[in-house]
């Protein structure tokens, strides 16, 4: 059949009119959307601080900017000193970074909520009030933003010259090119390199909701914030920087009704996470009053940038490539996902008669008792009433409400257990509640005695579990138990340790606690003593000290005097061999302790021997600065200090006596 013949037939004439208009209203409802860049998300102005501090403004929904312009020279040169022969390249590099904004993908309507706050009162006359009621609808809308990186860079010779007979050893023209750009041009372009700018935009929701303010017919509709959806860097690799400002997904951006970005726009829920309703049906919104119809917000460009690398690959002389080109596929980009929400607000006035005010009598009521109590009829104290009415039982295991005549449901919550029951409140009524009696729980006090084989009391630290607790001077620490319900005992694990000098000992105890109780730790421990020996003569002693015992045989090394050893509670007689060797004293061992001795060089014996015994009141360390008790100071020393003093006085006395008097 002729074409013209088909377009003659009613049936198809209706099927291309319907056609046409189809296209005309989604042109009308999307239109705005098909053409490049989104209408409703404008780029206002660029601040940028690096690599150059600029301010561009774009106005648009796209555009591009200039961030860095370079161009640089390099020379290198071989001449001989006395300019017999000579030979000189200079080589030129321009390069341009651009960073190209583009809004784009911006995704329809996708309903979030719908609420119909109570209607309000408009106006009242004799015959009628005059209502309007008011629902507003939640839609999200999404769109994309890229921030993505343009760049050329171009390598070129500027001046060639030689001249004399050039020796071969002098690297060629090529070479000398090739080192320009490898060792002077690419690094000096490397040092700034990356762009970083903070981006005014702006968001109008009459523009960007074209679609559904065509279906809802709002009288007004408004911004109730704004979401970042998603976060997607391009472009990442060596010698590349891609980060900006938000890069957190379901982050709240904050919008802002001027471009200063100081009056922030209302958002209910504003830091809520996405997807959450932002209405809630029991506020009236005056939309118009709070939520901005455009609005102000910043992205950030943290870092955006490539830098050149030498490429031989290229064509001599431009031997430059990109970071991105050489090691990646894409140029860097950062690409950032929006979701904004926008409520339409949708009225529709209506009118009622005015009734004539009529009261109703006041409903009857009743007292409403609760009574908790156990299986043994004890009152409960602390039941929860959950409803019909809120309160706590008191000590009499009852809590009451007066309320209206009619059937409820008493739920009352105790011990983890919630019960229900159901009553006709129709008189005043008692619902009672029985819950098990609770087991019992036990409490018990324990207190650590720590002390060592001798029974000296011991300054221990006790440790249970993650629990660390210090004894006090005499070797004790006090801890209460509890029982779970319905056990009569506790097992526990504790360890005593104590530090004696460096070395640690320690004691491991489990035992079942059943009864308040006093609970001795006997730690089998060396006892840290220190020695101090010294010679009539003054000087400090160093040699060997022998601790003999039926037990064990100590030798302990002294050096100026000081030595040290780690004994057990035994008797011992200490020996010193130097020059000479001589036998000190007899020591029985119950606790720390300090020996101080005197040795006379010349009749190889004892003179003075002192044994104090230090009592373990807190953790020891070793003396490691010994001094000399004033007791052992040889007696030849005293005598000659005396004498100077005797002197002294004597001289004083004469010059006193043959003063002249006046």
């Amino acid at each position: 059949m002729p074409v013209k013949d088909y377009l003659e037939r009613r049936n198809v004439q209706i099927i291309l009119v319907v056609a046409v208009l189809v296209v005309i209203l989604v042109v009308y409802q999307v239109g705005g959307f098909l053409v490049y860049g989104v209408p409703a998300i404008t780029f206002q102005t660029v601040t940028q601080v690096k690599p150059v501090s600029k301010t561009v403004t774009i106005l648009s929904s796209f555009g591009e900017w200039i961030a860095y312009e370079y161009y640089g020279e390099w020379e290198a040169s071989y001449k001989h000193d006395w300019d017999w022969w000579g030979r000189i390249v200079k080589v030129g590099l321009k390069a341009t970074l651009k960073v190209k904004v583009e809004t784009s993908d911006p995704m329809l309507s996708d309903f979030l909520t719908e609420i119909k706050p109570p209607p309000f009162l408009i106006e009242e006359t004799e015959t009628n009030i005059y209502y309007k009621n008011m629902t507003i609808h939640a839609y999200a809308y999404v769109f994309k933003i890229t921030l993505a990186l343009s760049c050329s860079a171009n390598a070129f010779i500027i001046e060639e010259r030689e001249w004399g007979l050039i020796p071969w050893t002098i690297p060629s023209k090529e070479d000398m090119v090739k080192k320009c750009i490898r060792e002077g041009l690419v690094p000096d372009f490397n040092k700034n390199y990356l762009v970083q700018a903070g981006i005014l935009m702006s968001i109008d929701a009459p523009t960007l909701a074209t679609d559904k303010a065509y279906e809802l017919r709002p009288d007004y509709l408004g911004l109730c914030g704004m979401w970042l959806a998603d976060y997607q860097t391009i472009g990442y690799t060596t010698g590349t920087a891609v980060e900006g400002l938000p890069a957190t997904k379901d982050t709240a951006v904050k919008l802002f009704r001027d471009k200063d970005l100081s009056s922030p726009c209302w958002a209910p829920n504003y830091d809520a996470a996405m997807g959450k309703p932002l209405l809630t049906p029991n506020t009236v919104y005056w939309l118009q009053d709070f939520a901005a119809q455009s609005a102000w917000w910043e992205t950030i460009i943290v870092n955006l940038g490539s830098q050149l690398v030498y490429d031989e690959t290229k064509t001599y002389p431009n031997l430059v490539s990109w970071a991105w080109e050489k090691y990646g596929e894409n140029p860097p980009a950062i690409v950032q996902w929006f979701r904004v929400d926008i409520a339409f607000r949708v009225t529709e006035d209506w009118t009622v008669p005015k009734i004539p005010e009529y009261e109703p009598p006041p409903p009857l009521t009743y007292t409403l008792s609760v009574l908790v109590r156990d299986a043994g009829g004890v009152p409960i104290e602390g039941a929860t009433v959950i409803s019909p009415f809120t309160a706590t039982t008191g000590t009499d295991g009852v809590a009451s409400a007066e309320l209206e005549a009619k059937s409820y449901t008493v739920t009352v919550s105790y011990a983890d257990e919630t019960k229900s029951q159901s009553v006709t409140l129709d008189a005043d009524k008692t619902v009672i509640f029985t819950y098990p009696m609770p087991l019992p729980i036990y409490t018990y006090t324990v207190t650590y005695v720590v002390q060592d084989q001798v029974g000296n009391p011991l300054p221990a630290i006790i440790k249970e579990d993650t629990e660390t607790h210090q004894c006090d001077k005499f070797g004790r620490f006090s801890k209460t138990y509890t029982t779970e319900p319905g056990e009569t005992f506790v097992s526990t694990t504790v360890m005593a340790q104590i530090q004696v000098g460096t070395r640690t000992f320690e004691r491991d105890e489990i035992f079942t606690v059943s009864s308040s109780m006093d609970k001795t730790i006997t730690i089998t421990r060396r006892f840290f003593w220190s020695f101090f020996i010294n010679y009539t003569d003054g000087t400090l002693a160093t040699g060997t000290l022998t601790a003999s015992s039926p037990v064990e045989i100590l030798t302990v090394p002294v050096a100026n005097g000081y030595g040290e050893a780690y004994l057990i509670d035994v008797t011992y007689t200490f020996s010193f061999e130097a020059s000479p060797a001589v036998t000190l004293e007899t020591v029985a061992i119950i606790n720390d302790g300090e020996f101080y001795a005197t040795v006379n060089k010349e009749t190889e014996t004892t003179e003075i021997t002192t044994t104090t015994e230090i009592p373990t009141t807190a953790p020891t360390t070793p003396v490691t600065t010994p001094e000399i008790p004033w007791l052992l100071i040889p007696s030849i020393y005293i005598y000659a200090l005396l004498g100077v003093l005797v002197f002294g006085f004597i001289i004083a006395a004469v010059v006193r006596l043959r003063k002249p008097s006046k």
